[in-house]
Parts: structure tokens; C-alpha cells; sequence
């Protein structure tokens, strides 16, 4: 079975980078903070689209800055299939193998067998229940921070909560960091692999949602990430209507230099106790694609 990025299905879901509404299967979307978003139900069950009032399952990629039109989970194979990529595989798809060396807490990586001359690598991760996933792809070593692509999901229905003000999630971050000129690091330069923690809050009385990245810390020598491995995520805007969450920025530094970005989540959970989504950190000439999966 292959179960598209990240949804809970076997149902093929293809989301194309765009910049304005689309029309899909007679459903129609639009873009979110420079990703691609899908119709409520994804997944055809029979009902009308946006009958399950915009909280069904649902799947969005990045769009502007990566390349990445379509990502999938094959269960039966333990593969991640990746579309629009160039050099990564010799058909139209690629196939991404596990690399169980190169996991971290919380993700599984993968990187394709074939076109190995470009350096590409992705995680993939879910929560304990796999209501939500997430997933990330880069390669390093090319002007403009090469080819990626990154997206984050959920299966099912979630009805957030109308009775309980404050939640608090905690979980695991992945994140890729490239560099735009790859002379500045002496020449073609690898992937950053930086892990740490998340810990977020949800108001849902005023549809806020917050959070930390901590103990960030570059997995090729165990170090931090700069003087500084925290990395705030300000305060995003839930819609509750669609469980999920826009307009997150970023603030924090690195050895000094101030950190910009931006982060984008959902709720997942039949009562929105899980969140995945993705983080977008730049300072200088460095641009770091993160996932982050946290559960109550």
C-alpha cells in the first residue's frame, strides 16, 4: 500500500505548486503561506467536499522556494516517493530508501539509490498514532539552496477543543540547513542535519498557537547550533474551521546574527491533541527547511 505524504491512505494525492485558488478534482484550494493546500476531503469517502466543514483530512506542501510537487509514504516498500526533483532517480518518480544510519529521534531518513551523484536527503515522521506526519527533502551543495521540497498532513477528523482554554505539546524537530552560494563554504558544501525538541502551547479561547525549538544540535558532531540553539516560534493564527495554523515567524539568533523564517502547522486528533507542520529558519546565506511533530 501506498499511502500518499503523509494521509492515512491509500488514495493518490498529487498537490502541484501554484500561486493562486486551483481547482482539483472538482474541489478548489489555496495556496497558505506559500504552500499548497487541499481540499477538506482529500480522501473520497463519498460525501461532498467540504461537508465534514473543513477538518478532514488534509495534505500541504511548500511551494515557493521548493520544487517538490508530490510526496508519498510507501508502507509496503518502507519507501518515500518524491516527484519533481531533478537527478534523483532515472523515472519520473523517485524512490527514496531507508538510511536508518542517518535517523533521528522521531524521523526515519531516506535518500535515493539512484541519480547518487546529487546529495539528497529526506525525513519522514509521524506521531505515535499517525494522525499527523510530516516530511522534508533537500540536497546540498547547489547556488540558491538546490532542490527541496517539504509538506505535513493529517488522517481523519479532528474537532479542536471549545471547552479547554491552554493546551501544552511536546515532540521532536528535523531540520536541513543549505547554504544559497555554496563558495561561501569553501566549495560544494554538505547538508546541515540539525535535531532538537519542540514544545509548544495552544490558546484556543483567543486561536493561538506558540512554541520552542531546543536542544538543537548538528548531528554530524553532537554540537549546538551556534551560541544559541533555541529558536522561537511566535505565535501563529489557528483557524478553526480548517484545524490549522498561519502566520508563525521566527526570532532568535545564531552566534550573534538575528534569525528571520516562518513555521505553519495543523491539528491532528480526533480532539487536536497532535500537530505536525514545517519551519523555514534563514540568517545570511543559510536557509534551514524543519518538520516538527509534538503531541500532548
Amino acid at each position: 500500500m501506498t499511502k500518499s505524504i503523509l494521509l492515512a491512505s491509500a488514495a493518490l494525492l498529487t498537490l502541484a505548486a501554484c500561486s493562486s485558488s486551483v481547482s482539483d478534482a472538482g474541489c478548489t484550494y489555496t495556496p497558505l503561506l506559500g504552500t499548497v493546500g487541499s481540499c477538506d476531503d482529500v480522501v473520497d469517502d463519498g460525501t461532498t467536499a467540504g461537508t465534514d466543514n473543513g477538518t478532514g483530512a488534509t495534505a500541504k506542501l511548500l511551494s515557493t522556494g521548493y520544487s517538490a510537487s508530490r510526496i508519498e509514504y510507501d508502507t509496503a516498500n518502507d519507501q518515500l516517493i518524491v516527484e519533481s526533483l531533478p537527478f534523483d532517480d532515472d523515472v519520473f518518480e523517485g524512490r527514496y530508501d531507508r538510511v536508518a544510519s542517518s535517523d533521528v529521534p522521531g524521523y526515519k531518513a531516506y535518500s535515493p539509490t539512484n541519480g547518487n551523484l546529487d546529495n539528497y536527503i529526506a525525513y519522514y515522521g509521524t506521531s505515535s498514532t499517525g494522525n499527523v506526519s510530516s516530511a522534508i527533502v533537500a540536497q546540498g551543495g547547489y547556488a540558491d539552496h538546490g532542490h527541496a521540497g517539504a509538506g505535513y498532513a493529517r488522517s481523519g477528523s479532528v474537532n479542536l477543543p471549545s471547552t479547554t482554554q491552554r493546551a501544552f505539546y511536546n515532540g521532536s524537530y528535523v531540520g536541513l540547513r543549505t547554504v544559497a552560494d555554496p563558495t561561501v563554504a569553501g566549495g560544494i558544501g554538505p547538508i546541515d542535519i540539525i535535531k532538537g525538541d519542540v514544545q509548544m502551547e495552544a490558546d484556543f479561547s483567543d486561536n493561538k498557537l506558540r512554541g520552542f525549538i531546543v536542544n538543537r544540535l548538528l548531528t554530524q558532531d553532537e554540537s549546538k547550533v551556534g551560541l544559541s540553539s533555541s529558536v522561537t516560534l511566535i505565535e501563529g493564527n489557528i483557524d478553526r474551521t480548517e484545524a490549522i495554523v498561519s502566520d508563525g515567524t521566527i526570532n532568535g539568533t545564531i552566534n550573534g546574527e538575528d534569525l528571520g523564517g516562518t513555521w505553519q502547522a495543523l491539528f491532528g486528533g480526533p480532539d487536536g491533541g497532535e500537530v505536525a507542520g514545517v519551519v523555514v529558519i534563514t540568517h545570511g546565506e543559510y536557509r534551514e527547511t524543519g518538520s516538527i511533530i509534538a503531541e500532548q
